[in-house]
C-alpha cells in the first residue's frame, strides 16, 4: 500500500511532466502510423527503355513531368524515340512492423533499463 501512495504522489507532484510524456508518445504512435500508411498504397513507376532494351530513365508516378520531359529530351533526343513502359505495384500496409514499431518503441523510452 506504501508503494500506491508514493505512485501517486508522484504522478500528482509531476503532473504536467506526465501529460507531455503521454502526449509525445501519442505524437510518437501517430507519426509511427503515417509512415506505415505512406509506405503502403498503390506505387507507380515510369520506365523508359531504348530500342535495345535497356532503361534509360525511371521516374515515381503515372506521367513524366514536363521538367523531366525537358531534361530528357535534352539529355536523350526525342521522347517519342523511346518504349514506355508503367510499373504499377500495389504494397499491403506493413501491419507488423507498425505494430511491433508501435509498442516496442513507447515500451523502450518507458523503460530503458530493460534492455
Amino acid at each position: 500500500m506504501q508503494k500506491n501512495k508514493q505512485l501517486s504522489s508522484l504522478i500528482q507532484e509531476h503532473k504536467v511532466l506526465f501529460i507531455i510524456i503521454i502526449i509525445g508518445l501519442f505524437l510518437l504512435e501517430m507519426e509511427i502510423f503515417a509512415v506505415a500508411v505512406a509506405k503502403s498504397g498503390r506505387k507507380s513507376r515510369l520506365q523508359v527503355i531504348d530500342q535495345s532494351g535497356n532503361l534509360i530513365h525511371e521516374t515515381n508516378g503515372q506521367h513524366l513531368s514536363e521538367f523531366n520531359k525537358y531534361y530528357f529530351e535534352k539529355t536523350f533526343g526525342p521522347f517519342e524515340n523511346y518504349q514506355v513502359k508503367l510499373k504499377t505495384q500495389n504494397l499491403p500496409f506493413p501491419f507488423r512492423a507498425w505494430f511491433v514499431a508501435a509498442v516496442g518503441l513507447p515500451v523502450v523510452e518507458i523503460e530503458p533499463d530493460i534492455i
